[in-house]
């Protein structure tokens, strides 16, 4: 794969993967719904999530909109098939291996004493004080903020629009400190949707060279 595609498709998606030491579906225990309480190994239960918050997603109820199948996703995100790989506690999706069992990440040292990845997606229409004092900031080594719009050109949408709004706002510079505190990464999520079925000003952002740098370029100013 060349360069600029794999820069391509890295700048493109962002995927959430939750992973756990493979063993076969049948193998495993049922996993809890929301509105459960849970009992994590160290004998930790996480009480059960308030009713307020448990709701069918935005991303699923638009798919179901525009004529998909939500049955078998999470949040309107397909999961993917789970497969062993040789490779020591890996997870494998469509033939990636996507993590393995260790102490660091791609970006060093995983903070919490966890043994892998773990990232967590927060919503820019959940940055209300209610669901940011209900994260458990000791289970997760990486907060992805979603999400920042991206026009075909490669600049991203700022402004009004909500994605920068919530990004650029008080609430997210106190989630990023708190995380920041505790060893969690935050990064932004960037987005282009094209749930309408027209790709063509995401053809044009992956196709067009200057794009995609401005797109970089963009990116890594709001980082920094």
């Amino acid at each position: 794969m060349s360069h600029h595609r794999r820069q391509s498709l890295a700048i493109a998606f962002l995927v959430l993967l939750l992973v756990v030491p493979w063993a076969p579906r049948s193998a495993r225990a049922a996993e809890p719904s929301l509105g459960e309480a849970v009992t994590l190994a160290d004998g930790t239960v996480l009480p059960p999530m308030p009713a307020e918050l448990v709701a069918p997603s935005v991303h699923e109820e638009m798919l179901i909109e525009h004529g998909g199948d939500a049955e078998g996703a999470v949040g309107g995100i397909q999961s993917a098939p789970e497969t062993a790989s040789a490779t020591d506690g890996a997870v494998q999706a469509d033939g990636l291996v996507v993590a393995q069992a260790g102490a660091t990440g791609p970006a060093g040292a995983l903070p919490n004493g966890l043994r892998r990845e773990v990232f967590g997606f927060l919503p820019y229409w959940k940055l209300d004080a209610t669901t940011r004092s209900a994260l458990r900031l000791d289970l997760v080594s990486t907060i992805a903020y979603f999400g920042i719009g991206v026009q075909s050109d490669g600049r991203l949408i700022r402004g009004t629009s909500t994605g920068w709004t919530g990004w650029a706002s008080s609430a997210m510079t106190e989630l990023m400190n708190a995380a920041h505190a505790r060893g969690v990464r935050v990064v932004p999520t960037i987005t282009l949707m094209s749930w309408d079925g027209d790709y063509t000003n995401l053809s044009t952002l992956l196709n067009d060279p200057a794009a995609r740098q401005t797109l970089v370029a963009d990116v890594a100013t709001i980082i920094r």
